[in-house]
């Protein structure tokens, strides 16, 4: 079996992360502290897809036992090395696939060990495309010690087609300049090869022209 951190076991069925996951449906609030101490806050039920902050969502007390009727402080979870553009990609991406079946056995555990090869969702690849690199590894890096295997898949194959994409690039110009040079040698073969044909015509033509010259003499 495969756990997190905190106990849960990431695929199985799990009557307490289903309580967990209703009680967190409704109105629960949880606010993260994340880097230079920037607040956001969020319905808890945004963050199903991560099993780490499910867990410190039962570990922090709000629990299923709770009366309805009963009201708490909202939860405070620190991430204090979150930035800020990170953080929001993950909401962005966690809000727009939380009514979404949580993935398989099957398909998290081939998913944690090798890239799908491609990003099927377009919104997905969307929001990608929209990070810059330093954030793009933030969140990669977060998706990781917040176990949200499927973001991480996602990111990662992103980043697998664009190291791909910049290798091709690469090959392309060494190509292109490969090509360039060779048809700037070919250029000066050609030119060099025409000076030279000049020249020996001329040279043939001086002596054609002292020739003739020397038997007008000689007459």
């Amino acid at each position: 079996m495969m756990f997190n951190d905190m106990g849960f076991d990431m695929v199985a069925p799990n009557p307490l992360r289903d309580k967990i996951l209703e009680k967190a449906k409704k109105t629960t609030i949880a606010q993260f502290k994340i880097k230079d101490d920037i607040i956001y806050q969020e319905e808890m039920f945004t963050f199903k897809k991560s099993y780490v902050i499910l867990d410190m969502f039962k570990d922090f007390a709000i629990g299923c036992c709770l009366p309805k009727d009963v009201d708490v402080d909202p939860i405070i979870i620190p991430l204090p090395h979150l930035p800020e553009k990170a953080m929001e990609a993950i909401i962005r991406w966690c809000r727009h696939h939380r009514d979404e079946p949580d993935m398989t056995r099957d398909q998290l555990t081939h998913n944690l060990y090798q890239c799908t090869g491609e990003i099927k969702d377009p919104w997905d690849l969307a929001l990608c495309e929209s990070l810059d690199e330093e954030t793009l590894f933030d969140v990669l890096l977060a998706t990781k010690y917040l176990c949200i295997p499927e973001m991480r898949d996602t990111l990662s194959t992103y980043i697998a087609q664009c190291m791909v994409a910049a290798e091709e690039e690469e090959k392309r110009q060494v190509k292109e300049k490969d090509q360039i040079a060779l048809e700037k040698r070919r250029a000066a073969r050609l030119e060099r090869e025409a000076a030279e044909k000049v020249a020996a015509e001329n040279a043939a033509a001086e002596k054609a022209t002292a020739e003739t010259a020397m038997i007008e003499d000689n007459s």
